[in-house]
């Protein structure tokens, strides 16, 4: 991961190191996804049954730290429960985006704890900085603070991405 190209990284991404998400991707994916990288119940999700709007509500509970959101149906809301989770277990572990996903529609990113990445970054700074991007990247690249221009998920218009991107 130090001294490879952008291929070695995708190729330590697609070996199941870390976090894997696809702008398709629903919200339970993520909750498994992040508990994967994490001690054993150390994170829990409780998903309600959408309501009659189709929002859905989730809480989430870190160690004795609770958070509880509603996301309305939109598309890339498992990159907004992504967002939320990530505040979530802050200071303890942080979330980082491998930036030779930027450009796919599957992300690739590596949970850690604060202090592997602490090290990482006084070990090898230049190297962070070429390698990754903060977790709130994903709110431009996926324009996650947009409103959408209908309530229906189906008709909310998804960010263009070049066609050979789409499969």
């Amino acid at each position: 991961m130090l001294t490879g190209t952008d291929a070695a990284i995708l190729a330590f991404i697609d070996a199941d190191r870390c976090l894997v998400v696809d702008w398709r991707g629903v919200e339970e994916e993520i909750t498994w996804g992040v508990q994967q990288w994490l001690p054993t119940d150390a994170l829990s999700f409780q998903i309600a049954p959408e309501d009659s709007t189709g929002d859905i509500t989730i809480t989430a509970r870190f160690r004795n730290r609770e958070d509880t959101f509603t996301l309305p149906p939109r598309p890339q809301n498992d990159f907004r429960v992504l967002l939320r989770v990530g505040q979530l277990l802050q200071p303890e572990y942080a979330i980082e985006l491998f930036r030779c996903t930027e450009g796919d529609d599957t992300h690739g990113f590596l949970l850690r704890s604060a202090t592997w990445w602490k090290s990482f970054q006084e070990e090898y700074l230049e190297r962070y900085s070429t390698l990754f991007s903060d977790l709130e990247t994903l709110t431009k690249l996926w324009e996650l603070d947009r409103v959408p221009e209908s309530p229906s998920a189906s008709e909310a218009k998804v960010p263009q991405k070049p066609w050979w991107r789409l499969w």
